[in-house]
């Protein structure tokens, strides 16, 4: 297996520790400063909030499952930096356990809601991606870590055999090489069609959203664009909606033929939507309104970082599977070109 592969696996299972551990410390700690939440509830309480009466949300609830998620989180951070298996099963046990309470709250709450908003919200799109994107994680990282334990001196090859693209055997492709290998092609492409899925969603909302602008505004406002944001405008709004549907649309056709040349406008219009929200903020703290910028906190700047490394990461992971998945279709051309030369001269 390429490193860049087994490393940017392991690179994910360390985002799930980390955010396991972090999250878990503040909910511990908001829990045991608060004193006004560690009151027992009274009657009046629990009419006017149900959600209370859920022993998940309340405080000491709230304050085990955070201890838990530290623990687990800590034994699972361990646990990829020396690649232990066996690691992978208490977080995958609290993960299962938190996930179906947090629906079953979520359920409980129907009658108050309406159903269709229920389905369309973003919430449901996060409940839908989350134990999908964790789940696929931790499969991937159990099997990625059963076979360096199977294989220990696989990392000791020499620096020829670790620069060769990739590394298949002749035979049938249902061995357990050939299979651990579809896994992880499968891990990197499910990246690069959540980034296309998600990317197209925002951008056909956009679509949405620029539309009806465009008919909200006057004449003197289409003819005073300088009076407005640059990527504020509709005329501006429509060009970006427009470059991304191109984009997405080669990404797609990148992703079906893997190929990752194609992929590469998706990756400079990303590059550009970050430098303009950066570029943006800059402008409106240097007017003088501080409150305006997206960008306005320390955690917002390290979420926006993490998710651009994560992005560019995938990228590279998914260029760097599609030539080998290239590299390994030319071998085998070759290899059926020289055998169809043996067999005409043997003819």
């Amino acid at each position: 297996m390429e490193r860049i592969f087994s490393g940017y696996i392991k690179a994910h299972g360390y985002a799930i520790a980390v955010a396991a551990l972090t999250f878990g410390c503040i909910f511990a700690a908001d829990v045991s400063l608060v004193e006004e939440e560690l009151r027992p509830l009274d009657v009046d309480d629990v009419v006017a909030d149900h959600s209370q009466t859920f022993f998940r949300v309340r405080p000491m609830g709230q304050l085990m499952f955070s201890l838990i998620w530290v623990l687990v989180g800590t034994i699972f951070l361990v646990g990829i930096v020396f690649e232990k298996k066996e690691t992978i099963l208490p977080f995958a046990t609290i993960f299962s356990i938190d996930f179906s309470l947090f629906l079953i709250q979520q359920l409980t709450q129907l009658e108050r809601r309406n159903f269709k908003e229920l389905v369309l919200s973003s919430n449901t799109a996060v409940l839908v991606v989350i134990p999908v994107y964790v789940g696929f994680t931790l499969v991937v990282l159990y099997r990625l870590f059963d076979r360096s334990s199977d294989d220990p001196d696989e990392d000791q090859d020499d620096v020829e055999s670790a620069r060769k693209p990739v590394k298949f055997t002749l035979g049938d492709d249902r061995s357990p090489a050939a299979m651990e290998d579809r896994r992880i092609t499968r891990f990197v492409k499910f990246h690069g069609h959540l980034f296309l899925a998600v990317a197209l969603t925002l951008v056909i909302r956009e679509l949405w959203m620029v539309t009806l602008l465009t008919f909200e505004f006057t004449a003197q406002e289409w003819s005073s664009g300088l009076d407005l944001a640059f990527r504020g405008h509709p005329v501006v709004r429509w060009v970006f909606v427009l470059v991304w549907l191109t984009v997405l649309a080669f990404m797609y056709g990148g992703m079906k033929w893997e190929d990752g040349t194609y992929l590469q406008p998706a990756k400079y219009m990303f590059l550009v939507e970050v430098v303009g929200l950066l570029v943006r903020d800059l402008l409106v703290t240097i007017n003088g309104d501080p409150e305006g910028r997206l960008v306005y906190d320390l955690s917002y700047l390290f979420y926006l970082s993490v998710f651009v490394v994560y992005v560019l990461y995938s990228f590279y992971a998914l260029r760097t599977l599609f030539g080998c998945d290239r590299s390994r279709n030319l071998g085998l051309k070759a290899i059926d070109s020289r055998l169809a030369i043996v067999n005409m001269r043997r003819v």
